[in-house]
């Protein structure tokens, strides 16, 4: 799961006969009293999982979460409500509570950057992934399981992003820049933002396909190890 030679190849999800998990990492650092739970998070799964998950994080100083309003980005994951994963007892994954005791910080990009990063995206590159998930929502509404969730979610969260981009592919290397790497860097900005030398402990809910650019700006630019990783169950097979 962590590898410290190689932090960017640590495990954020894996899929296996049992089912889905992601792996929960707190990081401490050496000269600071900030400790740092990160929660890679998924589409799709479990009530409990997300409830565990929330109160959790509810229980953090701070909690950063992503979420990216408007009618591209609900075009873009509607896959997942279309899939009717009701009937798999699942459920699309739900926004983290706001609480009195807990800041939390929406740190993802507004709906006014995403949907102009996202109209200097070629139109063939916004066509093909627009229209991509809505037909794999439909094809999971019919033929979908546990599963194929579980696969199609370590794919699309842990492909290595590396080879994606030495490819140059022409429809996914423009949709790639704003969904992955803005949003990686608004990510690093804002907890870099929260980050003081204060007594405090900062949750990340926040896409699993993101944590990896996460973790490479906690350990190499601000300092952090990580001192403990274990397994939560996002949904069983």
């Amino acid at each position: 799961m962590y590898r410290p030679e190689n932090p960017s190849a640590m495990q954020f999800l894996e899929s296996s006969i049992v089912g889905l998990r992601t792996a929960r990492h707190a990081l401490t650092h050496p000269s600071l009293p900030t400790r740092v739970s990160l929660y890679p998070m998924v589409h799709v799964g479990d009530p409990a999982f997300y409830q565990r998950v929330h109160a959790e994080a509810l229980s953090h100083d701070v909690v950063l979460c992503e979420g990216v309003s408007g009618q591209t980005a609900r075009r873009l994951t509607r896959a997942y409500r279309w899939a009717n994963v009701g009937r798999l007892g699942l459920m699309v994954q739900p926004a983290i509570s706001e609480s009195s005791g807990t800041r939390v910080v929406r740190a993802d990009l507004d709906s006014e950057e995403f949907e102009r990063l996202w109209a200097d995206a070629p139109f063939h590159t916004r066509l093909a992934f627009t229209l991509g998930s809505s037909g794999y929502g439909l094809w999971m509404s019919v033929a979908g399981s546990r599963a194929r969730l579980a696969e199609r979610l370590v794919v699309e969260d842990l492909a290595d992003r590396d080879d994606i981009y030495a490819r140059a592919d022409p429809v996914a290397g423009p949709a790639l820049d704003v969904l992955l790497s803005a949003r990686d860097a608004r990510l690093c900005a804002r907890f870099d933002d929260v980050l003081s030398d204060e007594d405090q402990s900062i949750a990340v809910l926040y896409g699993a396909g993101h944590m990896s650019a996460l973790m490479r700006h906690l350990i190499a630019r601000r300092g952090f190890r990580v001192r403990s990783s274990d397994w939560l169950t996002v949904f069983e097979r």
